[in-house]
């Protein structure tokens, strides 16, 4: 008898037939799936006879579904948790804090280091791509290990309750709340590895395209220092930043240089880093191709 069709049977002969395929492996290429089960198991088992849920083991792909699901929704993992099993936010929160998984503020070469020793461990020395893009935030304030976290330009330290409060009263006056994330990530190109996040920046609410370039010129040289070779670095089509990536090409005195006068095309390329490696700005996918699509249009109406 099929899975389906014992559904449609008293219960009994669906989980004797659910047993039978658990025994005979049929759900072994389901690691996070077996997880759920061994945690809802165990913590059936718990409250039954009383005992709390503190100190209880998770699968390790378990675990990392129910990361991945908090980083999504945290309102989502915690229902989930509620309705099934799994670990709590504020566990997820010691986890990251003792494993160093946390983003340290700013442009940290905390960050990029341990970026550049997940890719050791991987065995890779290869060209990488970088990605750069700003985002809405929420305006909002808070206080994080003696940091007021939400204004324009990162986190503030302070001392006292005074300075505290000083701090956040200029803040609210001058509304200079941080409205605005500049994220970087850094790709490997081969499949299976996933994209790592090196920073988020609370960025002006109005970028330049000098701003943008200032901070992508810090991210490079952090790069370098830390041994990560960057071949590109993409961007959406806005006009700032792709006035940034043009203005990236003055960073460098070297240059790697494509000149097709017949077709008027002339590619410059910097030369940046020890040794000196090209950096290529490109739009990414998504973009460049609504981009085509609109200097198609554009050349068709005139």
């Amino acid at each position: 008898m099929h899975l389906e069709k014992a559904t449609k049977e008293d219960g009994q002969t669906f989980w004797k037939l659910f047993a039978a395929h658990a025994a005979s492996g049929k759900f072994d290429n389901l690691e996070p799936f077996k997880g759920l089960v061994m945690a809802v198991s165990v913590r059936h088992e718990r409250e039954s006879v009383g005992k709390s849920l503190t100190g209880v083991r998770f699968s390790p792909q378990f675990d990392d579904f129910m990361m991945t699901l908090a980083a999504i929704s945290p309102r989502g993992a915690h229902f989930f948790r509620e309705t099934f099993a799994g670990r709590s936010l504020r566990s997820q929160r010691d986890i990251r804090a003792k494993t160093s998984m946390q983003l340290t503020d700013g442009l940290s070469v905390i960050n990029f280091e341990r970026i550049s020793s997940i890719l050791k461990t991987l065995d890779y020395s290869g060209p990488l791509a970088v990605g750069s893009d700003q985002t809405v935030c929420l305006k909002s304030l808070r206080v994080h290990n003696g940091f007021l976290v939400g204004a324009q330009g990162g986190d503030i330290k302070f001392d006292s309750e005074e300075q505290l409060k000083s701090l956040t009263q200029d803040i609210v006056k001058s509304q200079n709340f941080c409205s605005k994330l500049r994220a970087y990530t850094i790709q490997v190109p081969l499949p299976g590895i996933p994209t790592y996040v090196v920073a988020l920046l609370a960025s002006k609410d109005k970028e330049s395209s000098t701003d943008i370039v200032e901070t992508h010129t810090k991210f490079v040289k952090m790069c370098d220092k830390s041994g990560m070779k960057i071949l590109s670095l993409a961007s959406d089509g806005a006009a700032t930043e792709l006035s940034a990536q043009i203005d990236l090409t003055k960073i460098s005195d070297a240059h790697l240089t494509f000149v097709r006068p017949k077709y008027n095309i002339n590619i410059k390329l910097p030369l940046i880093g020890n040794p000196p490696r090209p950096l290529v700005g490109v739009q990414d996918p998504k973009h460049a191709r609504k981009t085509c699509v609109n200097q198609i249009l554009i050349i068709t109406l005139r």
